[in-house]
């Protein structure tokens, strides 16, 4: 069977940033200030697993580079290069950071060159821009195909991590719910309290006040705190209840209102 070198990462003594892979006996990689033991890497699948336990939840990143004009492009890219330079958990950039840097230094006299408005110059400035972006998006793929959703090992690397969106809560128990008699013969006007985020409500009635679920008949679906109910019995006290409905289902039922229907 073949056996698979397992490699670790050592700065180079020119402070560029291009990691230089070495053969490690063990596989071990020096600890870093993440605080593992050692950098999961492809060869290393022991280590697979080490990077969730600094958390309970998967992290993805936000490489952040949509709306950057070209120098703040590159101070970003520099920020990056410098903490993925001899950082542990990311051992063997792809691309290379050496590359990233040069993209940099390109980007900046073009930049430069650019100052006076020319057409030709200004089409450069744009194309070494989007040189650059797209090997720090490559880059970002990589600490992605690491850090497998880690907060921690994402942020040593100089990306950012992006923002869980949070779920829409559920809706509240609309109040203030008001039953009132009308001048036409089985109908009742129905008025409560907005709830947010309630994107519809239901409307439920029943002919006695019951704790019978099954008594409860849904008589209206209404986009707005109010509704008209018609065709009720007339002559009796009807009973009426609201519920908020959003994104994230149906909210608790409110206090039961009631009125005699005409």
């Amino acid at each position: 069977m073949q056996h698979r070198q397992s490699w670790s990462a050592t700065r180079q003594p020119t402070g560029k940033g291009s990691a230089r892979r070495t053969p490690a006996n063990n596989g071990a990689v020096p600890a870093g200030t993440l605080g593992y033991a050692q950098a999961p890497t492809r060869s290393s699948p022991a280590d697979k697993g080490l990077f969730q336990k600094k958390c309970s939840h998967m992290s993805t990143i936000n490489r952040g580079t949509g709306r950057l004009n070209a120098a703040q492009l590159a101070a970003k890219a520099d920020f990056i290069v410098e903490r993925m330079s001899g950082n542990p958990a990311f051992p063997a950039p792809v691309p290379a950071l050496s590359e990233v840097a040069d993209a940099v230094t390109a980007l900046r006299k073009a930049t430069v060159a650019a100052l006076d408005g020319g057409k030709t110059a200004t089409a450069i400035r744009i194309k070494r821009q989007r040189e650059l972006k797209k090997l720090l998006d490559q880059l970002a793929g990589y600490v992605v195909s690491l850090a497998e959703g880690n907060e921690l090992a994402i942020l040593s690397s100089g990306f950012e991590v992006r923002k869980p969106s949070k779920p829409a809560p559920e809706p509240h128990m609309p109040a203030d719910l008001r039953a009132y008699i009308s001048d036409h013969t089985g109908r009742v006007d129905l008025t409560w309290s907005p709830v947010d985020p309630a994107l519809t409500y239901h409307v439920q009635w029943a002919a006695s006040e019951t704790t019978d679920e099954k008594a409860w008949q849904l008589v209206a679906v209404s986009t707005r705190s109010s509704a008209r109910i018609t065709g009720l019995p007339s002559g009796q006290v009807a009973y009426f209840r609201v519920a908020g409905i959003g994104t994230k289902g149906m909210g608790p039922w409110s206090q039961v209102a009631s009125t005699l229907v005409k």
